[in-house]
């Protein structure tokens, strides 16, 4: 217990001599600085302007630390830091002699990094072993640790007693801090030196003449009748001074200032004690022309000094100046770089964008040249064509006046919802698309729109993609339960159609769904036996040869690629008619399978081009299913940004890389 105290003690002096061992050395000036003043002494002096306003706080600290058994470094490095930032403002803006002093970043870097210090060492002594004292205290009361004379708790009081004694000297210097002379100890040393050695002087009988004490030098002054009386006054001087001379920070050494009295002037006879009041008067004469040259010298050297400081000033602004003329010239260079540069970017924008236009007529011109070939083969086909193989189109089943109604009761009672980005149709769904298949089979003269819909948490590229593929996970239940492809028409809507436009989970999750609507008409009748209403009205063309299938499907698959908007899956209308030669071509291919490759360009991430490239993809394929080629003949496959025509940066290297197209294997025969 008792170590601990003094473990307390010992950490808080060495802590704060460590401040003031800083600050000496970085010439802080806590305390006036005096010639010739070792290191030490102003050591101990600074001490005390620290010691004034570190002990509350300190105190305090050590307080907390002990009560509530704080250990961390950083905390004692935080509280040295923060004393003496609350020291650098008490000495900066506290009226005292150095106030205006101490008004510098420099005083304030010291006094940070001094308490940081301070409070390292402190942790090192004993605020690492915080709380030790208060836990000895505890034991200490309790019964049960008592030796048979109650030592243990008087040791209590013991150890309260010692930490008292211990703070003192602190509390001390704290007092002399607060109450300090004006007059500073060396300057008050050698007013009481100059006193006693003039009266040692007087009592020698040299009444004439005083010690003066400048910088730990003593001079003897007064006036000599000449030059011999001169040299023997002093020496008398030297004897009667010799008990006060050696005295480090006193009187070092005694100097000679006596002065000869002007020879020409015809000595006066009169009296031994006129002629020494005379001298005394001479002497306080001398002084003070002594003291008036000096004035005159601080005079001249302030007056040099503010010269030099207006000189300084001047050569600052004309800095300033300089520095502000630089900085425009520097301001102009680059504002004009900025103009190159802005000019450069619109005229490779401008270059892109004639390339992006040149490649999209180019595009078009192909889509308008295959469209027209593909017309006129398919013209030559049907001149040439078996006139046997016309065949009358069934008749269309007729509408069961009940569908709308089990229809509307279905999809109202029963709305699919999906999962947080996720476009998989859950198992519990299961029996519903079932009901609705069952439905749409006898409602046969019925199709289906399936719209996919999104929540408003993702950007409008990635809900438009998650939206399509809800649709399309929907379709393709329902083609896996027997209903023809050409009678589901599956489109994504992004979040652009919400059911709730509120911003949390419930209307997120509502809005995360698929919505079925059945529509009756010709088209969806003309459907249900796998082909569209202009196939069912055209006469069947028979199946082509393995070789003429090679040669013709390749060609119209090659001539075939199409085109996306940037971030979108819309089939644009100009490729209709090249898909529509791809899908007659298909269909009297009935050995070929056909692949729809999807693709997107390289910017966006990674997941974000492979859901769109799905999604183009499976557009493709819906539209070629519509157009009357057997789903089971065709596959999707998007390839994100991994197979890109042109690796190029450009607007245009981009519009050629959003695409879909075709590849074809020979497989199996199919069942027609």
């Amino acid at each position: 217990m008792r170590r601990s105290a003094l473990a307390i003690v010992a950490g808080l002096m060495l802590a704060v001599l460590a401040v003031a061992f800083v600050a000496t050395i970085f010439a802080v000036p806590l305390a006036a600085p005096v010639d010739g003043e070792t290191l030490p002494w102003r050591l101990l002096r600074s001490v005390l302007p620290i010691a004034a306003f570190a002990l509350p706080g300190a105190l305090l600290a050590i307080w907390l630390a002990e009560i509530r058994r704080v250990r961390g470094l950083a905390y004692w490095i935080f509280i040295g830091a923060l004393l003496g930032l609350i020291g650098y403002v008490a000495l900066a803006y506290v009226p005292w002699p150095q106030q205006e002093s101490m008004r510098t970043v420099q005083t304030a870097l010291t006094l940070l990094a001094g308490g940081a210090l301070g409070g390292w060492v402190y942790w090192w002594i004993a605020g690492r072993w915080s709380g030790t004292l208060v836990a000895q205290l505890e034991r200490a009361g309790r019964a049960v640790d008592l030796d048979e004379d109650g030592l243990q708790r008087r040791c209590r009081v013991c150890a309260a007693v010692m930490l008292l004694l211990g703070l003192l000297p602190l509390a001390l210097i704290s007092w002399h801090m607060t109450n300090k002379p004006d007059i500073p100890l060396p300057q008050a040393l050698s007013r009481r030196a100059e006193a006693d050695g003039t009266k040692k002087l007087a009592n020698a009988g040299l009444s004439w003449a005083a010690l003066k004490v400048e910088s730990h030098i003593g001079r003897v002054v007064g006036v000599a009748p000449d030059e011999a009386t001169r040299t023997a006054d002093f020496e008398k001087a030297t004897v009667a001074l010799a008990s006060m001379t050696g005295l480090p920070g006193v009187v070092a050494y005694l100097e000679n200032d006596i002065t000869v009295a002007d020879v020409a002037s015809p000595p006066m006879p009169v009296a031994a004690s006129a002629t020494g009041a005379d001298a005394a008067a001479k002497a306080k004469e001398l002084e003070e022309e002594r003291l008036a040259a000096e004035a005159k010298r601080r005079a001249e050297a302030e007056a040099a000094a503010k010269a030099k400081a207006l000189e300084d000033e001047r050569l600052a602004l004309e800095a300033k100046r300089k520095a502000e003329a630089e900085a425009a010239a520097a301001a102009a260079k680059a504002t004009a770089l900025e103009e190159e540069r802005l000019a450069a970017e619109a005229k490779r924008k401008a270059e892109e964008d004639a390339n992006r236009l040149a490649l999209e007529a180019e595009a078009e011109r192909k889509a308008v040249a295959a469209a027209r070939k593909a017309e006129a083969d398919r013209a030559a086909a049907q001149a040439s064509g078996d006139a046997n193989s016309q065949t009358t189109p069934p008749p269309l089943p007729v509408a069961d006046p009940s569908c709308d109604a089990d229809f509307a009761e279905a999809f109202k009672s029963t709305k699919i919802r999906f999962p947080l980005n996720g476009a998989t149709l859950e198992p519990e769904f299961s029996g519903f698309i079932e009901r609705v298949a069952a439905l749409a089979k006898r409602c046969a003269s019925y199709s289906l729109d399936i719209a996919g819909h999104a929540d408003l948490t993702g950007s409008d590229a990635t809900n438009l993609q998650t939206s399509l593929s809800r649709a399309v996970a929907v379709r393709d239940a329902l083609i896996a339960r027997g209903i023809a492809a050409a009678r589901l028409n599956a489109k994504g809507y992004g979040d652009s159609r919400p059911l709730d436009p509120s911003r949390n989970r419930a209307a997120f999750k509502r809005n995360r769904r698929v919505e079925l609507s059945a529509v009756p008409g010709l088209r969806a009748a003309a459907a249900a036996g796998g082909m569209s209403e202009a196939d069912r009205a055209r006469p069947a063309q028979p199946p082509l040869p393995a070789a003429a299938c090679n040669t013709r499907l390749s060609r119209a698959l090659h001539r075939s690629t199409i085109r996306f908007a940037e971030n979108s899956t819309r089939v644009a209308a100009r490729y209709q008619s090249a898909l529509a030669n791809v899908a007659r071509v298909a269909k009297r291919c009935p050995h070929h399978e056909i692949v729809v490759n999807g693709h997107a360009d390289r910017r966006g991430s990674a997941d974000a081009n492979q859901k769109l490239s799905d999604a183009r993809a499976h557009a493709v394929r819906s539209a070629l299913v519509d157009l009357g080629v057997p789903s089971g003949r065709l596959s999707a496959i998007g390839h994100g940004a991994l197979l890109p025509l042109v690796r190029t940066g450009t607007k245009a290297a981009f519009a050629c890389n959003r695409r879909v197209d075709f590849d074809v294997t020979v497989s199996a025969p199919h069942p027609q």
